[in-house]
């Protein structure tokens, strides 16, 4: 999991807003790599955090973020000056105190806040740097989201590989599925199709 802050001037936002900057979600690959490297160039600051599947683990997905959207806000006013915060939703936080900064935190803030916007664009390309290098090493795994039919195949052959949350979803069901296979033989497709049909995707491989 990556998490990102970014800190513009609104000059240069609005700039960025005119030539397509949006949700990460909302773009093609190469729409979005041309952004990332805008607000590279345009931002006053940047600055992203790798949290690693182990970590995951050890407490709460949500909690984990939450710590280090602070530590990101906590550095980032050391270095740069800036006005007020926006955050996406984290689980069910709306307010967070003491920083020294105004902060929203609302749901969905990536398609309403253009800055929050350019954060999840940061986040989102070093995401999927990170899983190109993963796939070298691993092999082509798909997206690493549980709505991918070719991620649920790698990960019955693979779960046990150190990259996999061990407390990941996604993964108990594979597992249950596959102990019933040697029972009963119940068929896996099953699993993969209710994932499928899940909204969101906030859960992923790595």
């Amino acid at each position: 999991m990556f998490v990102a802050i970014v800190v513009m001037d609104e000059n240069d936002l609005n700039k960025l807003v005119k030539l397509g900057l949006t949700d990460s979600k909302r773009l093609t690959p190469r729409k979005r790599k041309t952004l990332y490297k805008l607000i590279l160039t345009r931002a006053k600051y940047v600055s992203v955090k790798e949290v690693k599947p182990d970590e995951i683990d050890k407490s709460n997905v949500n909690l984990i973020t939450l710590e280090v959207a602070k530590e990101l806000i906590t550095d980032a006013l050391r270095k740069v000056k800036f006005d007020i915060v926006y955050i996406d939703a984290i689980g069910r936080v709306r307010r967070i105190d003491g920083m020294g900064v105004p902060i929203i935190i609302e749901p969905k803030a990536d398609k309403t806040y253009p800055i929050v916007s350019a954060a999840s664009i940061i986040a989102k390309e070093f995401r999927e740097r990170h899983i190109r290098d993963l796939k070298k090493k691993y092999g082509d795994f798909g997206s690493g989201y549980p709505s991918d039919p070719k991620t649920i195949k790698w990960l019955e052959q693979n779960y046990d590989k150190p990259i996999v949350r061990r407390k990941w979803k996604t993964l108990s069901r594979i597992r249950y599925n596959s102990s019933n296979d040697s029972v009963g033989g119940s068929n896996h497709d099953n699993s993969a199709k209710r994932e499928r049909g899940r909204k969101g995707g906030q859960e992923s491989l790595s």
